[in-house]
């Protein structure tokens, strides 16, 4: 009977050894393995708007600041400003010529109910999808998708703002998600090879 004991004891210790290792190694679930940078700015593609995501703590907590400003001759005019609720922070953000806002994903890799986030000028959300809807909208099997991603949980392309046609396009799932900027609306074609 000791023997027993030992043994499990000993598969115990390996187990809880092999857990902490994991967790070293990859992060407790949901945190990242390298922390976001703690200011960034995007600009629009004519430099008229400049989205600022920033940490007010150092990372101390997973959240962050977004704000928008149009950018003129004098400096820049705030525009809105608002506590975003994503973990950490967007993994992307985009702005197009309008002042529009897109964020896709988390900096954390979760199927997450904010994979999308367009607001409007005014700082207002105009629209939002979680990976779920994504999924459904690319009719392709969640596993599927996460198999295929190379940036994030669901994303296989870097986005890709198209001015022109006011939409931004993205590869997912072996398919091309179109995000339309004036309304947030899906549509989904194949990607041609």
């Amino acid at each position: 009977m000791c023997i027993g004991r030992r043994s499990i004891r000993r598969n115990s210790v390996a187990a809880i050894g092999a857990w902490c290792l994991l967790a070293v190694t990859c992060g407790a679930a949901g945190d990242p393995k390298e922390l976001p940078p703690e200011v960034e700015e995007v600009f629009s593609p004519g430099r008229e708007y400049v989205l600022v995501i920033r940490t007010l703590d150092h990372w101390r907590t997973r959240g962050c600041t977004a704000e928008l400003n149009r950018v003129q001759a004098g400096g820049r005019n705030l525009l809105w400003r608002k506590t975003l609720p994503h973990s950490y922070r967007p993994r992307f953000a985009l702005v197009d010529a309008r002042g529009r806002t897109l964020l896709l994903d988390e900096w954390i890799q979760v199927f997450s109910p904010l994979a999308i986030l367009l607001f409007d000028r005014e700082g207002n959300t105009v629209a939002q999808h979680g990976f779920e809807k994504i999924a459904a909208v690319l009719g392709t099997p969640r596993d599927r998708i996460a198999h295929l991603a190379q940036h994030g949980a669901w994303m296989q392309s870097l986005p890709q703002l198209i001015p022109a046609a006011d939409i931004v396009r993205v590869v997912s799932g072996d398919r091309m998600l179109t995000i339309r900027l004036s309304d947030g609306s899906l549509e989904v074609a194949s990607v041609s090879r």
